[in-house]
């Protein structure tokens, strides 16, 4: 039983970091890596944060802290005085509220930097420094930029004209969605002219088989049914 509890503790001490990381994550596009490349960024993580909240001059709330704080060091003196650490005894509802509150924190803070690290101003900061933006690939900063633009996508099978309605933010989505779609003519066809596509709402077309995807610039489309202009640019496959 004591085992039990004592491992249990240990998994519970890492889940701020847990919370910052998966967080953090989410809000930048960060694509999957290595499940022990990741475990080792929660555990730091959770030691930084641990570290922080333990050591801070300044914590809110801070009653819960200081009551927490005792205990433990309490339940530690006892342990090195020769007796076997009382597990239960760290277990309090001083210990449980102030561990609320450092995954609270953990949370808002990985939201803060989040959003805090997207800013022109930060972001241009860093890059000055590491010479990269906050997008994790080049793929992902393409279809984050244009969403919602109308784009071109040719495909071995076909060409189409749409608004990029939806589009991956990790390596596990690979596919893109268009709405609004036409059939663009391919070099060599016999006709070159446009096919709206009226009953069609939303295609789902692979990334894996998309050969080139062109963003157009508002003045390369006519209104509804135009010929696209020259100007756009590009990302080859």
């Amino acid at each position: 039983m004591e085992d039990a509890l004592k491992i249990g503790v240990y998994v519970l001490l890492v889940l701020p970091g847990f919370i910052f990381v998966q967080t953090r994550d989410y809000f930048l596009l960060r694509e999957k890596r290595s499940q022990f490349e990741k475990t080792l960024e929660i555990v730091l993580w959770s030691a930084a944060i641990w570290i922080i909240a333990c050591a801070s001059p300044i914590w809110w709330p801070s009653d819960p802290r200081v009551l927490a704080i005792h205990e433990a060091k309490a339940a530690l003196q006892d342990s090195t005085a020769g007796v076997s650490l009382d597990w239960p005894k760290l277990l309090t509802t001083d210990a449980a509220v102030f561990f609320g509150i450092v995954c609270l924190w953990s949370f808002l803070g990985a939201i803060f930097w989040g959003i805090l690290r997207k800013t022109r101003y930060i972001d241009a900061r860093i890059r000055w420094v590491t010479g990269r933006d906050w997008y994790p690939s080049v793929r992902q900063k393409f279809f984050d930029k244009n969403l919602g633009a109308a784009v071109i996508v040719e495909t071995p099978a076909a060409r189409y004209l749409g608004i990029l309605f939806g589009a991956p933010d990790s390596k596990e989505d690979p596919h893109i969605i268009l709405s609004e779609v036409s059939r663009l003519p391919k070099p060599g066809d016999v006709s070159q002219e446009i096919e709206p596509l009226p009953l069609v709402r939303l295609v789902l077309i692979k990334y894996d088989d998309i050969i080139e995807i062109q963003a157009l610039t508002s003045a390369a489309v006519e209104p509804i049914g135009g010929e696209p202009k020259d100007e756009n640019r590009g990302l080859t496959n």
